[in-house]
């Protein structure tokens, strides 16, 4: 594919995008596509590049309910190195929250997970300021 090729393809993408996201974003559509799983009917749960904009809290809670015991939770969430890049999600200039290591221990063990395991994905040396988290727990 040339470049102006993948250039009109994203421009297609973004548009189809553009025009479907406020439709997307209602609520109810999203409960309906996303309708709640029975309690403890998944094995496992997993979340890569988007937790950072979820209500963490209530999504593990939510995990929590949706797995059978024993199951899995997987998430890897951009998690800031730097405890100033860690603001707030109210603030209007970073919608999202990248929760610290601490922090997402917590989140986890107060959603009833049992942590087992949690390490950052090795970066290059000039992305390591923002870097990927993974934790692991289990519903025991």
């Amino acid at each position: 594919m040339t470049a102006a090729q993948r250039r009109g393809l994203n421009d297609a993408v973004t548009r189809m995008w553009s025009f479907l996201a406020p439709a997307y974003d209602l609520p109810f559509l999203q409960q309906w596509v996303y309708r709640p799983f029975d309690d403890g009917a998944l094995d496992a749960v997993v979340t890569t590049s988007a937790f950072h904009f979820f209500d963490q809290p209530a999504a593990l809670r939510e995990f929590h309910r949706v797995l059978r015991p024993g199951g899995l939770v997987a998430v890897s969430a951009l998690s800031a190195r730097q405890r100033r890049l860690q603001a707030s999600s109210s603030s209007r200039w970073k919608p999202q929250h990248n929760a610290s290591p601490a922090e997402m221990r917590h989140l986890f063990e107060g959603a009833g997970l049992v942590i087992s395991d949690q390490h950052r994905i090795p970066r290059p040396a000039w992305t390591r300021i923002v870097s990927d988290l993974i934790t692991v727990g289990t519903k025991s």
